[in-house]
């Protein structure tokens, strides 16, 4: 103490929050008893990868909440997928409370909030933005809901203010008054599937890097090795790594080969992402429908114009002058 080699205490609170400082603390070494030297980076580390990410989860919900209620029925895939990882989550968190492991009860959140942002929601976007999106709506909002009881005993102060932003009438006043959550049934196998199928798709990416293809440019086909019983899994795969089919070899490989008509598809995709950014640069909500005036080279210009009700529709443009 007197080298004072440590952070002050009271900073690290003041700049990550105690809550980002606890739960570094009770998922650390520390708790069995073993020597931790104190890095705040790692302090930082949950407060972006956990608490921001989980916030960023927040936002993106409330950009759709129009009050439809909590559910965990759905059948879509992607939504079963969380909802097992969620009750899984339970699972171990339970255990290790009740074997007064903390570590153990509290690392998991981190790799689950992980795939809640990275897969769950980022696969999911534009589900969300079609008009019937009510199992998707209705699943986010159970998850965060549930999310909040789990990181409660460890985040007491993020959960509370999620929990008020997410709860619906009839819930009790504060997440610290209402009931410890059951894990439901686990489908292992359909972990396993999706486990496998992330793989794939990280393949495929990397496949991409390598030969200097951006992702928004559409492939032909990326072939695996093993395909899944659902075929929503394989479709996400397709959507993840942005190929037209997903067909099943020996390995993984990309089909790199570049048509006329994937060049044109991959210029509307770039066409979409401008609006979209420029949308965003004017603070646009989702629910404003402004005009574009269309800004490009002769090639994109004809482009645009054969595919204009496309590029209206994903943009939610009123009009598009081009």
């Amino acid at each position: 103490k007197k080298l004072k080699n440590y952070p002050d205490p009271m900073g690290v609170v003041e700049k990550y929050g105690a809550d980002a400082l606890r739960y570094y603390l009770l998922s650390s070494s520390v708790i069995r008893g073993e020597d931790l030297r104190f890095n705040e980076k790692g302090v930082d580390e949950v407060s972006k990868k956990l608490l921001m990410r989980l916030d960023n989860v927040r936002s993106f919900y409330e950009l759709y909440a129009d009050g439809t209620k909590r559910s965990n029925t759905s059948n879509n895939a992607l939504d079963r997928w969380i909802l097992v990882r969620l009750n899984s989550l339970i699972q171990v968190t339970t255990e290790g409370y009740e074997g007064y492991k903390l570590d153990s009860a509290t690392g998991p959140l981190m790799d689950f909030v992980d795939d809640l942002s990275n897969w769950y929601v980022r696969r999911s976007r534009d589900r969300f933005k079609e008009k019937d999106h009510t199992d998707a709506l209705q699943t986010l909002r159970y998850v965060l809901y549930t999310a909040t009881h789990i990181m409660a005993p460890v985040m007491p102060f993020f959960a509370e203010d999620l929990y008020q932003k997410i709860k619906e009438d009839g819930d009790p006043e504060s997440i610290h008054l209402s009931a410890w959550p059951e894990a439901g049934e686990e489908d292992r196998q359909l972990l396993i599937d999706m486990a496998h199928m992330r793989s794939f798709a990280s393949k495929g990416l990397e496949l991409r890097e390598r030969a200097g293809i951006k992702i928004r440019q559409p492939l032909a086909s990326l072939t695996i090795p093993t395909f899944p019983a659902n075929r929503e899994l394989s479709d996400l795969v397709a959507a993840e790594v942005n190929v037209k089919e997903i067909k099943e070899g020996s390995e993984v490989t990309l089909d790199t080969n570049l048509t006329d008509e994937l060049r044109e598809e991959g210029t509307v995709r770039n066409l979409i992402r401008q609006i979209q950014e420029w949308r965003k640069e004017q603070n646009f909500t989702i629910a404003d429908r402004p005009t574009y005036t269309f800004v490009g080279t002769d090639e994109e210009r004809e482009i645009a114009k054969k595919y204009k009700q496309e590029i209206i529709t994903a943009t939610n443009l009123n009009q598009l002058d081009i």
